[in-house]
């Protein structure tokens, strides 16, 4: 049995939450990103430990989007 290194497993898992989290990107006509939409909840910022007013003790907390626009 071969040992997987933290690295490998941390790369993998944050491209894994990346994918997860990323719900549209918008690519214009000179094929250059306009925008990138992101879908969370109150769960998932508390999984990445961002702050928000409000977090809810609600399991199935409402998700809402955040759009970037580029």
């Amino acid at each position: 049995m071969e040992n997987v290194s933290y690295e490998v497993i941390k790369d993998v898992l944050s491209n894994f939450l990346v994918d997860l989290l990323i719900h549209k990107i918008s690519i214009g006509e000179d094929r250059k990103i306009e925008s990138i939409q992101l879908m969370l909840n109150d769960e998932i910022l508390k999984a990445l430990n961002i702050e928000a007013d409000n977090l809810s003790n609600d399991e199935l907390s409402a998700s809402f989007s955040i759009l970037i626009a580029i």
